[in-house]
């Protein structure tokens, strides 16, 4: 991608968080939080994603429910950790890293501990 494709990306992203986009807290599995700006979408229809653990022979599935799109400059996430959306707690899943968005897949949880995702 060449610099004015980048250029002209980078203000498209800009001018959809800033008419579309909502401020969201993300926390850290180790406690840390701040406030990313993004794009939250609910999934019309549940997605299943599929997880490996460190364990071997672990896998695990989840339903995801809802996306977060942000630039990657902006988001320190990782799987595990979570987004509170307007109240509600957000699991994120494991998401691949991208160069110009990184679209994060969640899942609703009810202040479950998802430590055993991180050991």
């Amino acid at each position: 991608m060449n610099l004015s494709h980048r250029a002209v990306l980078e203000a498209l992203k800009s001018d959809v968080d800033e008419e579309f986009g909502q401020e969201v807290i993300w926390t850290s599995d180790d406690g840390q939080s701040e406030v990313l700006t993004g794009t939250f979408s609910f999934v019309d229809e549940e997605v299943a994603a599929k997880s490996k653990t460190n364990k071997v022979g672990q896998l695990h599935v989840d339903v995801v429910s809802a996306t977060f799109s942000v630039e990657p400059s902006a988001c320190l996430c990782k799987s595990g950790d979570r987004l509170d959306i307007e109240g509600v707690s957000y699991l994120i899943l494991p998401f691949h890293q991208s160069e110009f968005e990184i679209v994060l897949p969640l899942k609703v949880t009810k202040d479950k501990s998802h430590s055993w995702r991180n050991s």
